[in-house]
């Protein structure tokens, strides 16, 4: 005797022949449909009409993909006032990365919730915030060099609250410049 793929129907109604009031369908293949009379046929598949909301951990495979291709797509983090939202790179299980939205306060005038991104050791524990974007503010803090072979270009007022150490234009060159509102500032080398 074989096995007779069926598939195994839940509905809200006494007239079963109606889709639309199938709320639950049971694929042969294993796959599960929720609100849906057609859908994805792969074994293991789970297709959902309307929002499907998790508690507890979720471990997504190896390719998850968000949104159709062809309207506006979302992914939203939330949490409550003074409580981070992190989202972790790892090597195995150990963080490398979190982008995270701070528990800073939010006490008035957009105050709070700064983006950050941190950097991890090879143990998964903290070595720096690396980046951070303040929220009421829009400033930019970096913790460690930043480097640019662009260039940075500034209209307005630049304020630089720290060394600056220009490298020289060229191979054996004595000097580097910098201009600033018509000015030169020249810093000296030695040369090679």
């Amino acid at each position: 005797a074989g096995v007779i793929p069926v598939a195994i129907d839940f509905y809200t109604s006494a007239t079963n022949a109606a889709n639309i009031a199938r709320r639950l369908r049971v694929m042969p293949t294993g796959s599960v449909l929720i609100g849906k009379a057609t859908g994805l046929t792969g074994a293991g598949d789970l297709d959902v009409a309307g929002a499907l909301n998790v508690d507890g951990t979720t471990t997504l495979g190896n390719a998850t993909t968000l949104g159709d291709g062809t309207t506006d797509t979302s992914l939203a983090i939330s949490g409550g006032a003074a409580k981070s939202r992190d989202l972790y790179f790892q090597t195995g299980t150990s963080n490398r990365w979190i982008v995270r939205v701070s528990s800073d306060a939010e006490s008035g005038s957009n105050a709070g919730s700064n983006f950050q991104v941190i950097s991890r050791t090879d143990g998964g524990s903290n070595i720096s915030t690396v980046l951070t974007l303040t929220r009421s503010t829009g400033a930019a803090s970096f913790a460690g060099a930043v480097n640019s072979d662009g260039g940075f270009k500034k209209s307005g007022t630049a304020g630089i609250s720290a060394t600056v150490t220009l490298a020289k234009l060229t191979t054996g060159g004595t000097n580097g410049s910098m201009t600033i509102a018509g000015g030169i500032v020249t810093a000296y080398t030695a040369p090679t």
